[in-house]
């Protein structure tokens, strides 16, 4: 908003500020221009009042993009997904860009059918939903930062039964969501192994900016894949069961695994496939009751 020709008073960028969505007081945006004349090579009219405004005759100024609708949808859908996964100085930085593309899309004239669009796509859970429990945001941006440079984390949290631990000094290898829950990956001082912490458990968390070196050894994804996040161990077996067809029918579309075999029965599904023994297997089998039945399971080499 700022010219380079003519001069613009705090007054005049408040009126275009409005027009655009964006309530600013007057004081804010003098405060405002007194900061950027300290940074930018911008030129500030004393001579009389109200002071004037512009860049300097050599000046490079700002050349910021303009949004366009598509670039604004998508920021739009992307802020639900990855505001948890982003670490604090990520985060922070998108606030603006988050707004500028939902005042763009609320105030552009041609984006209707877009606006629109937002109020017909939804992400479903594939179970009963569940509220997400309260994180500590002061946790939550020191354990993101700490992830981000690799720095050490000295912890308090309690585990699942109640048990209270207080300042363990960890390693932050991962973080992950699951449904509501955020779960961070961490190794613990003068251990190899990962463990799992859930975040919102974590009361308390402190970098002191002690670097360590990332393990090679170690993959997020490949942990996953391994089925930790199961509460599994990474065994591998193959599983096989009888379902009903109205159950079982699901699986012909959408299989349990690339290893999978399915055969239509006269009146169910048989069906063998290789998948990682955990907690999340056992009970997603017994969540068929009656309509799933003759469970074998065997240890894959």
């Amino acid at each position: 908003m700022i010219p380079r020709q003519r001069k613009i008073t705090t007054r005049q960028i408040q009126q275009q500020l409005t027009e655009i969505g964006y309530e600013r007081d007057l004081r804010s945006i003098q405060r405002q221009m007194e900061t950027l004349c300290r940074y930018f090579p911008i030129e500030r009219d004393e001579r009389s009042r109200p002071f004037g405004y512009r860049w300097f005759e050599h000046a490079q100024g700002l050349n910021l993009p303009q949004l366009t609708v598509p670039e604004s949808v998508l920021l739009s859908l992307a802020q639900g997904q990855l505001n948890a996964l982003l670490p604090s100085n990520l985060r922070a930085p998108l606030q603006g860009l988050w707004q500028h593309a939902s005042l763009f899309l609320e105030h552009q004239p041609k984006a209707e059918s877009a606006r629109e669009w937002l109020k017909k796509v939804r992400v479903i859970p594939t179970s009963l939903p569940l509220l997400p429990p309260p994180i500590n945001n002061d946790v939550l941006d020191c354990v993101s930062e700490a992830l981000y440079h690799n720095h050490y984390l000295y912890l308090d949290y309690y585990n699942s039964q109640g048990e209270t631990k207080t300042g363990v000094k960890v390693m932050p290898l991962g973080l992950a969501q699951q449904g509501v829950r955020l779960y961070l990956v961490v190794r613990f001082e003068k251990y190899d192994n990962q463990r799992i912490l859930a975040l919102h458990r974590i009361s308390k968390a402190e970098s002191k900016g002690e670097t360590f070196v990332y393990p090679e050894s170690f993959d997020l994804a490949s942990y996953d894949l391994e089925g930790h996040f199961g509460f599994g161990d990474g065994t591998r077996v193959k599983v096989s069961f009888c379902i009903s067809l109205d159950a079982g029918f699901h699986l012909t579309e959408t299989p349990l695994s690339e290893q999978q075999f399915i055969e239509k029965r006269e009146d169910h599904y048989f069906v063998e496939a290789v998948l990682v023994e955990s907690q999340l297997l056992t009970a997603w089998l017994n969540s068929w009751g009656e309509r799933l039945w003759d469970v074998k399971r065997e240890m894959v080499k």
